[in-house]
């Protein structure tokens, strides 16, 4: 039984790392993504901005198909959508191809990074726990300490595509070292469909707020963009807390 879990752990350590890298490697490599796709400076930040806000505002809906659906299916279909993602990326013919592109691999990196943790915590017994999540939280420092390295040793190298390729292999790697260790759990019975007023109140508050903290440097307060995440955070965050309360009495009821 140990060894499946150090085996999950495996999957789940190398997956964290490949994301960490590519994040922390881009971060480095942008000025000259921008320079050779001739993004101008709105396209080039949400390069980055568009990865961080679908990734945030995504994981609450993947956490729940999660549980319905299962750990296991997820956490693939995640590996397979990011690895995909990044090999279109490094294609891409323009700079909002990226963006695009870079939404599509937030999504693939929602679904690792909600079922990453559960997935460690279901393969080890209590007593060797904190085993497993050491090594998984320390993949992350991993990636952050190499990231900026790789970043600018493959833009100088091999060209600012590598920055998504490199990627690629690492990621069919882990895909299909995940589909011959990661054992199936079956999903909850008991649990119900998505939640999709919910999951549009989520999307509405963090997305409006996180979108006006990330532009309001660029734009300033008073712009219409701005102004429109600040009032869907606004509107959005006392709907939420109402709906959550609602669902916790219904529950304890």
């Amino acid at each position: 039984m140990i060894g499946d879990a150090w085996r999950t752990l495996s999957v789940v350590s190398l997956a964290s790392v490949l994301t960490g890298l590519s994040g922390s490697a881009i971060n480095v490599a942008l000025p000259e993504v921008a320079r050779h796709t001739g993004a101008d400076a709105t396209s080039a930040s949400w390069i980055l901005l568009g990865f961080q806000l679908t990734t945030t505002v995504l994981m609450v809906v993947f956490g729940r198909l999660a549980d319905m659906f299962g750990r296991r299916r997820m956490y693939l279909l995640g590996l397979a959508t990011y690895t995909t993602a990044a090999l279109l990326a490094g294609a891409a013919p323009g700079a909002w191809a990226i963006v695009a592109l870079r939404v599509v691999q937030a999504a693939g990196a929602a679904m690792l990074l909600t079922n990453s943790a559960a997935l460690v915590s279901d393969a080890f017994p209590r007593e060797r726990l904190g085993e497993g999540m050491g090594v998984y939280v320390a993949s992350f420092s991993i990636a952050g300490l190499i990231g900026p390295t790789l970043g600018g040793v493959l833009v100088a190298s091999l060209g600012w595509r590598w920055v998504f390729w490199f990627n690629v292999p690492v990621g069919l790697v882990c895909l299909v070292w995940g589909a011959l260790v990661l054992r199936p759990k079956p999903a909850d019975a008991g649990e119900r469909g998505l939640d999709g007023p919910g999951n549009v109140l989520v999307l509405v508050t963090l997305g409006g707020l996180l979108l006006a903290l990330s532009e309001f440097t660029r734009l300033g307060w008073g712009h219409p963009v701005v102004l429109a995440g600040l009032a869907g955070f606004a509107v959005g965050l006392p709907l939420f807390l109402a709906g959550s309360r609602g669902r916790r009495i219904r529950w304890w009821t």
